[in-house]
């Protein structure tokens, strides 16, 4: 007969006969029983409380007495993006900013060129900048964390007692991607919209034979009303329901422990967001629409006019909308997926920007240094896409005559009046080339 002193407690006895962590054949102790095994680490033991001793470091022990056993601890996939992903990342924005730091320099150092003047300096430099703008947003994009709270390391349970400081920086980043993105984007294309609707109201006065007056104040009116409506709802969305980090678990194993988990921006309630993503895709799309409603309308003008800038402009936001159009639908589809729905989003992000910094400067450059004018036609249609552009003189001005007009449509006014010079200018303010 073996006495044991001190007297073994029932948790203990229960944790020695009845659970796994203590059964072992042959055993006869009840007391910091091991159960035998290869490998030492996995060697299991019961502690007078009656819970498990667990000699490994992945192993926690649970439950007491008879429910006494060494869980594994599952090392949980938390599915950071790829440096790499990022690193490609950071390659688009560095591309994206020295095109956009070419662009503002070159139309700053020839803005005295008439292909240069005829766009007018300060719209090719909100272009760019509002690009850039845009670009940008790719770094809070790449912000991510974990938990909101901390985690329980050897349950996996969150400890609500116990915030995550490190969160803060990644709800900052959730709503500063569409800050620079709406931004960014609602400055570049304002710009581009501003020049097809001045087309629009040459198309117009011309169809009534009379005198319009094209000036920058016009456009920058269109510019700010998009800008307002623009941080309206950005600022509305921050205040009501910001997008903040959250992180969902996506599998557990048997002991309900997380194994996968993908974190990203949401509202909460989540329902909350569609009652502003809503507003924003439709006032950036609505424009973009209007806009390419407005190109078609213009589209003979542009053509028998040879406006090669409007021509470009719609091929810009003809590419923005079909690049729009195929990347919101992919991202909802892979939105799980921390890898491909980082990269679609800078993508869409790059291609975007870089899509209108090259289609607004690359032909304007060509132009510069490799076309070759040809002859009076050139100059005139200088002059007329000059006034039209509003140029730097504030007087500009040019009217229609409808005598021998040789139909009534805008195109072919436009192109009769340029051909026969019935064109009305201010000669007295308008300097030499």
């Amino acid at each position: 007969l073996t006495l044991v002193y001190p007297m073994p407690t029932w948790a203990n006895r229960d944790c020695v006969k009845l659970s796994p962590c203590g059964q072992s054949e042959g055993n006869s102790n009840l007391t910091r029983i091991s159960i035998p095994s290869s490998n030492s680490d996995d060697r299991t033991s019961c502690n007078p409380d009656g819970t498990c001793l667990c000699q490994a470091p992945d192993r926690h022990a649970v439950g007491i007495g008879s429910t006494a056993a060494c869980h594994l601890i599952y090392k949980e996939n938390m599915t950071y993006i790829d440096e790499s992903l990022k690193a490609i990342g950071i390659a688009f924005l560095v591309v994206q900013l020295l095109a956009s730091a070419i662009a503002i320099s070159w139309t700053i150092v020839y803005r005295k060129k008439n292909v240069v003047r005829m766009s007018q300096p300060i719209f090719l430099v909100v272009v760019a900048v509002g690009c850039t703008v845009l670009s940008l947003s790719i770094i809070p994009l790449s912000v991510e964390a974990d938990y909101r709270y901390q985690q329980d390391p050897y349950t996996g349970e969150l400890l609500l007692s116990k915030p995550n400081n490190e969160i803060v920086g990644a709800d900052i980043a959730c709503m500063a991607a569409p800050w620079l993105f709406g931004i960014g984007f609602i400055v570049a294309f304002s710009a581009l919209f501003a020049k097809i609707h001045r087309l629009c109201k040459i198309m117009i006065a011309s169809q009534s034979c009379r005198r319009i007056n094209v000036a920058p104040k016009d456009v920058m009116i269109i510019m700010l009303v998009l800008l307002v409506l623009e941080t309206t709802i950005l600022l509305v969305w921050q205040l009501v329901a910001p997008l903040q980090w959250e992180r969902t678990v996506l599998s557990t194993d048997v002991n309900a422990y997380p194994t996968k988990s993908v974190g990203k921006c949401q509202t909460s309630p989540t329902e909350d967001l569609i009652y502003f993503i809503i507003p924003f895709c439709v006032l950036n799309m609505g424009c973009l629409l209007y806009a390419l409603y407005l190109s078609f309308v213009t589209r003979n003008l542009v053509h028998s006019m040879n406006l090669s800038e409007g021509m470009w402009i719609t091929a810009s936001m003809t590419g923005i909308f079909q690049i729009l159009l195929l990347g919101i639908p992919v991202l909802f589809i892979v939105s799980n997926d921390a890898n491909a729905f980082y990269f679609v989003k800078v993508c869409l992000v790059f291609i975007v920007s870089m899509s209108v910094t090259l289609f607004i400067f690359l032909p304007k450059m060509y132009g510069l240094y490799f076309d070759i004018p040809h002859g009076r036609s050139t100059a005139r249609f200088s002059t007329v896409v000059d006034m039209e552009a509003g140029g730097s003189r504030r007087s500009s001005v040019f009217s229609l005559s409808t005598r021998n007009a040789r139909s009534n449509t805008a195109a072919a006014i436009v192109e009769d009046a340029v051909r026969s010079g019935r064109i009305i200018i201010d000669k007295s303010k308008r300097r030499n080339e």
